[in-house]
């Protein structure tokens, strides 16, 4: 049996809550640095074990799954999707992944591509328009917005502009609501009539509104796969109040990791010019359009090489949010005992020659996106907690 892993010590009663709330990015990194690849930490009445090596991710996620439940820091995530395959566990969740899962197959990702090219070609025009005013662009929110873009017109099949600007400051206050900020208020009771519960009340309301709105612009009679036509379909006797859950889900949790992928990929070009010149040469060189074909993509190895690592180096999202172990286990994650919570948090050190690695893809050295092992990728990309990409299958991607 392992000893239990170290960690900061903290404080009495609230363990490491403070330093996690002024900053959770720092202070994770700082822990790993500081006590190793698996570490413990203690937050007011919780105890994490807090996993960031590719085995123990691999462990955690997909090994010994079976082992872990999503348990009460999930409620967070409840409190604004509802209950959907976020949130759901077992055999609650299994038939909405088969469900939803027509929606993100090959043909149907294909079918969604002028939807894509089309919010594609509206944020170069704005870019190009900003460049020739000498406007700098705010890339974040430019992300998040052709991401929302292209869930709600491809896969929910509403217009973007009807959705409008209140549907943003909603999803602002989503993210906000579902992330723990390390405030008493957050574990208080929801029946109490707090500011919070007030506010988490309100926004749910709105986000229930938007989600019907979607529903009764649905075309029932509509040949497309999408995302409520597949739901219907497989999942018949979904109730609309579980379906509801389920398209905010899709769109909550989709759109916004979706968005930091590419921020960071794009930050990653405009830092390297190389790459970003290599990048270039390669869609010239493989069509004559102003656009590649669905066909043409597959066929990109350096963009391929190029995502996937930059997805290994900058993951989208901080971790999977803590599971909590159904029963003791002291194997590779230690100490992770009955009702402790394992939160999952890959850290993976560049690779040999840095970012550009497309010659050792050509080389074999360095697995290409498809054949990658399971045990090389972040949570984002392994087992069922994904939440958008891989959650569905490749595809999606």
């Amino acid at each position: 049996m392992n000893p239990l892993p170290p960690g900061p010590r903290g404080l009495p009663l609230l363990g490491s809550l403070i330093d996690y709330h002024k900053g959770a990015a720092d202070f994770l990194l700082r822990t790993r640095h500081q006590y190793g690849a698996d570490s413990r930490i203690r937050m007011g009445p919780y105890v994490f074990t807090l996993a960031t090596s590719p085995s123990s991710v691999y462990r955690v996620l997909v090994e010994n799954r079976a082992n872990y439940e999503r348990g009460v820091l999930y409620k967070q995530f409840e409190l604004v999707m509802g209950r959907g395959l976020l949130t759901l566990d077992d055999e609650d969740w299994k038939p909405h992944r088969r469900a939803i899962q027509p929606a993100f197959t090959r043909t149907a990702v294909a079918s969604y591509y002028p939807f894509i090219e089309r919010q594609a070609a509206s944020l170069v025009e704005r870019w190009t328009r900003a460049a020739a005013e000498g406007r700098p662009v705010e890339l974040v929110s430019e992300c998040l917005q052709l991401a929302s873009a292209v869930i709600l017109e491809a896969s929910l099949g509403v217009r973007a502009d009807i959705a409008g600007d209140a549907l943003r400051r909603v999803v602002d206050e989503s993210i906000d609501i579902m992330f723990p900020h390390g405030s008493l208020s957050e574990q208080l009771p929801e029946w109490m009539p707090t500011r919070r519960n007030r506010r988490v009340r309100q926004n749910r309301r709105r986000l229930l509104t938007f989600a019907q709105f979607i529903l009764d612009r649905h075309d029932l009679d509509s040949d497309r796969v999408d995302v409520i036509s597949s739901i219907r379909r497989e999942h018949p006797d979904l109730s609309d109040s579980e379906l509801r859950d389920e398209l905010l889900t899709i769109y909550l949790a989709g759109h916004e990791t979706t968005a930091m992928g590419l921020c960071w990929a794009l930050t990653m070009l405009a830092q390297h010019p190389g790459m970003h010149a290599r990048l270039s040469d390669e869609v010239n060189a493989a069509t004559a359009a102003d656009v590649p074909t669905m066909e043409e993509l597959a066929g990109f190895e350096y963009a391929d090489a190029f995502v996937a690592e930059t997805l290994r180096l900058f993951p989208p999202h901080l971790g999977v949010p803590p599971r909590c172990s159904r029963r003791r286990h002291r194997v590779r994650i230690s100490g992770a005992g009955r009702n402790e919570r394992a939160a999952v948090a890959a850290r993976y050190p560049p690779g040999p020659g840095g970012m550009d690695q497309s010659e050792r893809v050509r080389s074999g050295t360095v697995p290409r996106q498809a054949e990658a092992p399971t045990r090389g990728l972040h949570p984002v990309r392994a087992g069922r907690a994904a939440m958008y990409r891989e959650c569905h299958g490749p595809a999606g991607s």
